[in-house]
């Protein structure tokens, strides 16, 4: 078969150097013998060599044809100074056209040692300048190739031109192709593929049973999983890939949920490193492949780590998946062989592939800029939670406890306790338990909460048993007492809000015509009063002992919208601290704000602790707001927007613009797991409208605006390291002879303390990772993929964000950015996530909504309200909790057994 082309080396030389050219006549000739085979042939490919072992061609004639003008010695005249003397065939293998009509065929072996002139010859391609001159602008004859594969099939490909023109004729060069070793087999190594598969766990899939028996048919019949190898070289002669392909067709090993299989290959020794593994699932089911593992290999086995899911090939027409051997390189350095498998960044435009993370979801019908809230939040596959992960806490165990158990437990609070009297009915919680009504489904709760929810003796219902948290269960009035609400501040579940005073007095930054005198009430003379003139204010600032958690400038613009939602309130908050001659806080005053509105001037109040029954108890009410208020900033700055908001750009970024064998990719990949799949749950019942977060904290439907206005005020990447963080809050300064170059303004502060431990572990783990990588600055600087991923986070990921932005130039630059994405996927979230149900398990301690208004605010001393919190002064503490919400009751106290390491609410 002979096609038109350009840019092909033609088959035919059709203008010799000169018409007197003496091999003219004797060169036309054979190559019309090979031109008159090949136009009822499939094709046999073409390449420079001076020995070919072993050629396939599918019809005698041409075979003939070739022998012959050898034999007459049509190549006898030299082509030019050093070219090729010699042309050797020492095998041929004629093959049928049709192979299963004339199987015979397949078996004859023509075996043939010529002697004779010189092979190797070029002619220009037809695209270049010397081609344009050369053929005169006509088209040129090519030759279309077909070449036996290895699994039975027919792989096409085409031969490329090759540039220069010979010094003494322009002449063709093309011998052969080697495809495959002789008899002897020396020319190949022997490799052994075991695919290690994880199996569905038992009764996960239980609706699968027709397909999965399909896939054990698959099995048994060789076709389960498809395989090609690819070698980290191109084919010189093709410019493609070298690919060695076969069937992982043995079930040779099934253990632990792990199922193997072999494949066999026999690999060209030149065929050179196998970089990549092209992967195809012939089952009707998806898979999720562990790892690959490649042994024959002198140099030892090759390993490629896979887990990832594969979907089957029956789903789309194109299925195939590329998994990277372990070895990681820049762009600069990847093979040669698999820069067109990594890819090149850009989004696919087509659906063939399934979804990819998109960076917003889709716009709302009725305002383009909202977001629209469709049934679910599309994760990646490999984003999602593992199987195991699915059985123990998913997505189905989620929706479940949301439909099914939350309003169980509000049908049991709303007929039996109506709320909470006194406090030990809250105790009872943990040691009495509720009594569940009978759900639907037999067992469901036991299924679901198995350490909460225990089997009730008699009448075969279910006590929902709330499991005690450490904190009532050392000290049932801790959480009273000042010192532990001076110790959470440093050691508990939001330890990253409190900041050194560095200035008095106090002032906002709102504008006073809008909310009232800037000026705080918490002056001089109170803080010498209380700190019972041990030093000046001044001498108290001078000497880093004043400290303080404000909540104000950040709560003052929502007072007001929050006052009008049924069920809460709501001020602007600062708490001043004292640092102790022993090292500890103790707390000094707590000034609660409401702004001025159009029809009430401004009011605030100074709390302090007293020494009378009355004052005692005003303080602990202050206290109760501004855990409120610690608990919903926690929630929604500290913890969801921090380290799962704002690390979503990056896990985009590194997906879309970072190959898989980019070793920035595989350094954060396990920092990163599971987190698309935990914000995609969030969005969906945690922090949607109406959802939990909006039911059970103080903002309600403001709960994303007071997130979103946080983010705009305080976020900024270049503050997200501990160093920073602890730098702009004044809890520490640079001093290169301190521990970790960082001296703490607080000695006891275990948050820094230990936090400065991982940090410094992350920083050198990294630094030694970053200079293996790039031993030269110029390598960070023009490595374009890592400089597209952080382009891509600084201006898609956070466009609104154009300051605190380091430069990306060096590694040490990179390995700063580097450090700080770890730390605030790994420590930054450990320290904001893993101590809820310790803390906020029992909710007085941190309550998440403060219900009313203190009884100073508008209730004067002779007023009927303030005379009953006189009376009875728990009552008016209790007011906050007695009209819980379930979900209120639900969201601090979630069980440690349902949410995930990176859960949003673990």
């Amino acid at each position: 078969m002979v096609q038109q082309g350009e840019g092909f080396m033609p088959i035919l030389d059709t203008k010799p150097k000169t018409s007197q050219d003496s091999s003219y006549k004797s060169r036309t000739t054979v190559m019309k013998f090979v031109e008159d085979g090949v136009r009822s042939l499939s094709g046999i490919l073409l390449r420079p060599c001076k020995t070919v072992n072993f050629v396939r061609i599918y019809h005698l004639h041409v075979f003939e044809a070739i022998i012959k003008g050898i034999e007459k010695k049509w190549y006898s005249e030299p082509c030019c100074s050093g070219g090729i003397n010699r042309f050797e065939v020492t095998a041929v293998e004629c093959l049928s056209k049709q192979p299963r009509r004339g199987r015979g065929e397949r078996e004859k072996m023509l075996k043939a040692q010529v002697q004779g002139g010189a092979t190797s010859l070029v002619v220009p391609p037809r695209n270049s300048s010397a081609g344009r001159e050369y053929y005169g602008g006509k088209p040129t004859t090519t030759l279309q190739l077909h070449v036996a594969s290895g699994a039975g099939g027919t792989r096409r490909s085409r031969v490329r031109g090759a540039g220069g023109v010979s010094s003494a004729y322009t002449q063709l060069e093309a011998v052969g192709q080697i495809l495959g070793p002789d008899d002897s087999g020396e020319d190949t190594v022997a490799v052994v593929a075991t695919v290690a598969v994880q199996t569905a766990v038992g009764g996960a899939f239980s609706n699968q049973i027709l397909t999965q028996g399909l896939d054990d048919l698959a099995d048994l019949l060789g076709r389960s999983i498809h395989l090609a190898l690819v070698s980290t070289e191109l084919d010189p002669i093709t410019g493609e890939e070298k690919r060695a392909e076969g069937y992982a067709v043995n079930k040779v090993k099934e253990k632990d949920d792990v199922v193997k299989y072999e494949a066999n290959f026999e690999l060209a020794k030149d065929f050179g490193t196998v970089g990549a593994i092209m992967v195809t699932n012939e089952h009707h089911n998806e898979m999720y492949l562990k790892s690959i593992s490649l042994t024959g290999f002198p140099h030892g086995p090759l390993n490629f780590t896979c887990n990832s899911w594969v979907q089957p090939k029956s789903d789309k027409s194109d299925q195939t998946r590329i998994f990277f051997t372990n070895k990681s390189y820049l762009p600069v350095e990847t093979p040669s062989g698999l820069k067109r498998l990594s890819g090149e960044g850009t989004r696919s435009t087509s659906w063939d592939r399934g979804r990819r993370a998109q960076d917003r979801p889709t716009p709302a019908k009725s305002d383009p800029m909202a977001e629209s809230r469709g049934k679910g939040v599309y994760v990646p596959r490999d984003e999602a939670f593992s199987q195991v992960k699915q059985m123990t806490f998913s997505a189905r165990t989620l929706r479940s406890v949301m439909k099914s158990l939350v309003p169980s437990i509000g049908q049991a609070l709303n007929s039996s306790t109506k709320g909470f009297p006194y406090f030990a009915a809250i105790d009872a919680l943990y040691h009495v338990g509720i009594n569940l009504p009978t759900p639907k489904e037999e067992g469901f709760f036991k299924k679901v909460l198995p350490r909460l929810v225990k089997a009730i003796a008699t009448g075969g219902g279910d006590l929902l048993l709330f499991e005690t948290p450490q904190l009532l269960g050392r000290d049932r009035f801790s959480w009273f007492r000042d010192e532990e609400f001076s110790r959470q501040t440093l050691a508990g579940v939001n330890p990253t809000v409190i900041q050194l005073v560095k200035e008095l007095p106090l002032k906002s930054e709102h504008d006073p015509e809008v909310y009232g005198p800037a000026e705080s009430l918490i002056t001089n003379e109170l803080i010498e009063e209380q700190i019972r003139g041990a030093m000046t204010a001044e001498e108290a600032i001078e000497q880093k002992k004043l400290f303080i958690l404000d909540y104000h400038d950040v709560l003052l613009p929502f007072v007001h919208k929050v006052r009008e939602l049924e069920g809460t309130t709501l001020y602007g908050s600062r708490t001043v601290f004292y640092l102790t001659h022993d090292g500890t806080l103790r707390p000094l005053a707590i000034e609660l704000t409401r702004p001025k509105s159009e029809t009430q001037p401004q009011w605030r109040q100074v709390f302090t602790p007293g020494f009378d029954a009355t004052s005692c108890w005003l303080w602990r009410i202050a206290k109760t707001h501004v855990c409120a208020h610690d608990a919903g900033y926690h929630q929604l700055v500290s913890h969801w927007l921090r380290t799962h908001a704002s690390v979503e750009p990056y896990i985009i970024a590194t997906k879309r613009r970072l190959s898989a064998m980019h070793p920035v990719n595989r350094l954060l990949h396990p920092h990163f797991r599971y987190t698309m799949e935990i914000n995609a749950l969030a969005r969906e019942y945690l922090i949607n409208a109406g959802g939990i977060i909006e039911k059970s904290f103080w903002p309600k439907k403001y709960a994303m605006e007071v997130s979103s206005a946080a983010y705009a005020k305080l976020w900024r990447f270049d503050r997200q390291s501990l160093p920073a963080d602890l730098i702009s809050r004044g809890m520490a300064e640079e001093d290169p002879t301190a521990e970790h170059g960082m001296k703490l303004a607080i000695e006891d502060y275990p948050y820094a303390n230990d936090g400065l431990l991982l940090w410094s572990a992350i920083e050198e783990w990294v630094s030694d990772y970053v200079t293996h990588y790039y031993p030269e600055a110029s390598l960070v600087a023009s490595d374009m993929e890592l400089q597209s991923w952080w382009a891509e986070i600084k201006v898609k990921g956070h466009p609104d964000k154009t300051k605190g932005w380091p430069s990306l130039s060096t590694p040490s630059d990179l390995i700063n950015i580097l450090s700080t994405i770890v730390w605030v996927c790994s420590g930054l979230h450990a320290a904001v996530n893993f101590g809820q149900y310790g803390y906020g398990g029992y909710f007085p301690n941190r309550p998440t909504i403060a219900r009313t208004n203190v009884p100073t605010e508008e209730n004067h001393p002779g007023s009927e309200a303030f005379q009953q919190f006189m009376e009875k002064p728990e009552l008016a503490l209790l007011e906050y909790l007695q009209r819980l919400h379930v979900e209120e009751a639900w969201a601090p106290t979630k069980p440690r057994d349902m949410f995930l390491r990176k859960g949003l609410l673990l």
